[in-house]
């Protein structure tokens, strides 16, 4: 196969992120995330977010998987969003890869060889997630997981006009307790390669 693409959506908390980077890895091919846009946008000299209170944003480590494109005016958060497009539909075009958030699963969904997932997990389960790997109290686990839930589910209804969720535009959905992390990824790559003849 000479070109696929992976998109995985996700729940805040539910592993999302390390699975499609094991996912990537068991494919051997390319894994890209928020910090891959970033950086590309960095190398071309293109902004991919632009925040208006920086004290907050200095404040809050988690601003940003609040405020994906910053929390500047909608028209120039729309702007940031097809510079965005552009960079995700750039890197598809390198080859082989996996990509998390980002809305790719809708900028790439008419590609041919796009499969595309959602990852969920029950909300206490998430909740411990974020204690264990942020360091967080229960209260506080609860409010960011709620809160980014809520973020990451208006900005793809913004820009993609579908929840993240949306079973029309979904190959798989996976709730990660059953298998873990590491198991649900391996689950995920015989997946891939069964349904992409890989």
């Amino acid at each position: 196969m000479e070109n696929y693409v992976v998109t995985i959506s996700r729940q805040f908390g539910s592993m999302g992120r390390p699975i499609g980077r094991k996912l990537a890895q068991l494919l051997g091919v390319n894994f890209y995330d928020r910090d891959a846009v970033e950086e590309c946008a960095r190398q071309r000299h293109l902004p991919v977010s632009i925040v208006n209170d920086l004290k907050r944003a200095s404040e809050d480590p988690y601003f940003m998987m609040k405020y994906p494109l910053g929390n500047g005016p909608s028209d120039v958060q729309y702007h940031l969003f097809q510079m965005q497009r552009e960079i995700v539909q750039r890197m598809a075009d390198q080859g082989p890869c996996v990509f998390v958030g980002r809305c790719a699963d809708y900028i790439l969904e008419n590609r041919e060889n796009h499969v595309s997932i959602f990852i969920y997990a029950p909300l206490e389960r998430r909740v411990q997630v974020c204690m264990e790997r942020f360091g967080m109290d229960e209260k506080t686990a609860r409010n960011m997981t709620i809160t980014v839930d809520r973020a990451r589910q208006a900005y793809h209804m913004t820009y993609a006009r579908y929840l993240p969720h949306d079973i029309h535009h979904k190959d798989l959905l996976i709730n990660s307790q059953n298998l873990g992390a590491e198991k649900t990824a391996y689950l995920l790559r015989d997946m891939v390669q069964m349904k992409l003849g890989i």
